[in-house]
């Protein structure tokens, strides 16, 4: 099994564990907005928070970069464009810079 898809199965079942609390998604591709849009729509409760260097789906083609800039917003998730992560703490996500984003669940996407 590949070392994605070993973190993907370890992180899949937090959001429903936890309740309510926040998770943070790292990265603005489609393998980091996909989860962050996905755990938002079936865990409303949760806190979704993406991080992402660039605005989400930059690198994309136009219409999918159109729909990654509206759906967190219907989806009530919290993006943070123009930050890159340090590290993945117990309770947090690091920032370069020092800042760090608390966090109950995370993904590196």
């Amino acid at each position: 099994m590949h070392p994605e898809q070993c973190a993907g199965r370890r992180v899949a079942g937090r959001p429903a564990r936890l309740g309510s609390g926040t998770v943070v998604v790292a990265g603005s591709g489609p393998a980091g907005s996909g989860p962050a849009a996905g755990i938002a729509e079936r865990h409303p409760r949760l806190n979704v928070v993406p991080l992402c260097g660039p605005a989400p789906g930059a690198a994309m083609d136009p219409r999918a970069t159109a729909y990654l800039r509206t759906a967190p917003d219907r989806l009530g998730a919290h993006v943070r464009a123009g930050v890159e992560v340090a590290e993945a703490l117990p309770d947090a996500v690091g920032l370069v810079g020092g800042e760090s984003v608390p966090a109950d669940a995370g993904r590196d996407g």
